[in-house]
């Protein structure tokens, strides 16, 4: 059959397949600009999930239900990856983009060195470090604490 707008926002007989699979975005054939997209809905029995129908409130809250489950079930994956890390003992999280370019020692020297003459570029060039580097180490306090982990 051919695929047609219809007053109503379901398709019936839409696409072979599951009964009541859901779409955000109907075939460009069927876009009506009366219908809003997130109310197309392919279901083979041409439920109209709109209106206050039994058949209409039992399919929502079908798929209220089936997001609940998806949304408990992700939850309950999460907190499982995080007792097994801390079972391991790694720390909860994702891991350090990278590991600290200087250590805790280099980035005193580049604070002694800024101190003594304000120029980043000089501390660069003297510590052969890029000039972004050095400028993290002197004015970031995270970079001093990232390089004691």
């Amino acid at each position: 059959s051919a695929c047609r707008p219809s007053p109503t926002p379901h398709l019936p007989e839409f696409e072979p397949g599951p009964s009541a699979s859901v779409t955000s975005s109907p075939p460009s054939s069927v876009l009506s600009p009366s219908i809003p997209v997130h109310r197309w809905i392919r279901v083979k029995e041409g439920i109209d999930t709109t209106d206050d129908s039994a058949a209409a409130k039992y399919f929502r809250r079908m798929m209220m239900a089936n997001g609940a489950y998806q949304a408990d079930s992700t939850s309950e994956r999460i907190k499982a990856g995080q007792e097994r890390a801390k079972a391991e003992g790694r720390p909860p999280g994702r891991p350090p983009a990278r590991p600290p370019a200087l250590s805790p020692d280099q980035v005193n020297e580049c604070k002694r060195m800024f101190a003594e003459n304000p120029s980043v570029s000089r501390v660069a060039r003297i510590m052969k470090i890029s000039w972004s580097t050095a400028n993290r180490a002197i004015f970031e306090e995270s970079s001093a604490q990232a390089g004691m982990q």
